[in-house]
């Protein structure tokens, strides 16, 4: 991840837990933020995306229930963080991406196939 990027990065995780964990990795290497997950209070939750959707912040660490309710423009970069348990899950990761035209990308990590990824590269 380029910390001076331009465009806005989405990662995306499958439970709270993972999220926070993701948050916590980016935070000890200096990345500057915004989560979107169910540990973090609702009030604040509300700031973290704002912050995101403004460009203020250009990483978003989120579950895939928080991230729903997002749409922009600015998103270039999709990160599976974890891998979507399900098909429409995973296609409505990567429709964060790419609106209005743009150059994107989708990334994802997993350690093995699974079954969603199995059916996918079908």
């Amino acid at each position: 991840l380029d910390k001076k990027a331009r465009d806005a990065t989405i990662i995306f995780c499958n439970t709270k837990d993972s999220a926070m964990f993701a948050a916590k990795l980016l935070r000890e290497n200096d990345y500057d933020i915004a989560e979107g997950h169910g540990w973090v209070a609702q009030h604040e939750r509300v700031v973290q995306i704002n912050d995101f959707m403004s460009g203020k912040k250009k990483i978003l660490v989120a579950t895939d229930i928080i991230a729903r309710g997002i749409d922009t423009v600015h998103v270039s970069h999709v990160i599976n963080f974890d891998f979507p348990l399900n098909p429409v899950d995973y296609l409505h990761r990567i429709g964060r991406t790419g609106r209005g035209g743009g150059d994107a990308s989708a990334v994802v990590f997993s350690p093995r196939l699974t079954p969603v990824s199995q059916a996918l590269g079908e």
